[in-house]
């Protein structure tokens, strides 16, 4: 009874020790956590940005994509992606003018997951918008993105100058349910693709000079994605609709 009452105590105190190493670890992740909000803040009041304007798609992407690539046995890379993007919602949402998000899909839909995945709790988000509703919204307002389903037609559609494809969702490379569009100017990224509408001879032109992907053919019009980032294309018949950065995951 003795020794198993010494290995207890020595557990015990052991537990203890570890435990006052977590509570360490905890206070230096509020620390840093309240810092950062603080530095965000000024640069807010320097930069005066309101809205979308404080999106900067290129470098916003390939600072998560150096995060995912911390992944260890511990954390895979999606899941210091997420708990990395809630973090900053909250900051921005708290200390920042931020903005909201209507979504063209339903509240259970896997491309509405991905928008609360992505842009964290606190970020207003309003669901079962009709895509041209949600076009007119960004077209209207910068206090609003919209994130559109790929499918459908609305591309077919006449979409303003000042929106913009600016990234899609989810972030990883080959895995895309929906765009995200507003009145954001598209930034280069370490990792780009670019989203075009043409017609099967501009396709054909389109297929001398770049790899591309065709996503959807609907009324003899074709949305394709080529890789790298452009913001012209010397083709005629050629629209762009934007581009984005994406994350590796190979």
């Amino acid at each position: 009874m003795l020794v198993i009452a010494s290995v207890e105590v020595f557990l015990n105190k052991e537990l203890d020790k570890l435990r006052k190493k977590i509570d360490l670890i905890d206070n230096k992740i509020l620390d840093s956590i309240l810092e950062r909000a603080e530095i965000v803040k000024s640069i807010s009041s320097i930069k005066a940005t309101k809205g979308v304007d404080i999106l900067k798609p290129g470098r916003e992407i390939d600072l998560l994509e150096n995060l995912y690539k911390k992944a260890n046995s511990h954390l895979d890379g999606k899941s210091i992606l997420y708990i990395w993007r809630e973090i900053i919602s909250n900051i921005t949402n708290s200390v920042q003018s931020s903005f909201e998000i209507v979504i063209a899909d339903k509240q259970d839909s896997e491309l509405s997951k991905e928008v609360r995945n992505y842009y964290g709790s606190k970020t207003q988000k309003f669901y079962g918008y009709d895509s041209s509703e949600a076009i007119k919204k960004i077209t209207d307002s910068k206090n609003f993105i919209a994130v559109i389903p790929i499918e459908g037609e609305w591309w077919l559609k006449s979409i303003p100058e000042n929106i913009y494809i600016f990234g899609c969702l989810p972030v990883f490379e080959n895995d895309c349910f929906g765009f995200l569009l507003g009145q954001v100017k598209p930034e280069r990224a370490k990792n780009n693709k670019c989203i075009l509408i043409c017609n099967e001879e501009s396709k054909d032109l389109i297929a001398q000079k770049y790899n591309f992907t065709i996503i959807s053919n609907l009324q003899n019009k074709f949305m394709i994605s080529i890789d790298e980032y452009y913001e012209d294309i010397d083709i005629k018949d050629v629209s762009i609709l934007g581009s984005f950065g994406y994350i590796k995951t190979g």
